[in-house]
């Protein structure tokens, strides 16, 4: 495939991107909080729990590590 640059294929990218990045401000926070909570539950399903630990601080737990690492990737 031979790259072109016409007017209308530059146009045509500018729209693309820009409705790409709005749909990604608009929906991403979303779809990464549910991708979240998706990877926890699998966490939590694939992990042979303590008896001795409670549900609740198993809980608190990996919460505390997703909020650590939450802090870490916006500094």
């Amino acid at each position: 495939m031979t790259p072109s640059n016409t007017l209308e294929e530059k146009a045509a990218f500018d729209r693309f991107s820009d409705l790409m990045a709005k749909l990604m401000v608009k929906h991403g926070p979303s779809v990464l909080r549910r991708r979240k909570e998706r990877l926890i539950e699998a966490i939590r399903s694939s992990v042979d729990i303590n008896p001795g630990i409670p549900p609740e601080e198993v809980s608190r737990r990996l919460n505390a590590y997703h909020n650590t690492i939450d802090r870490c990737r916006k500094q």
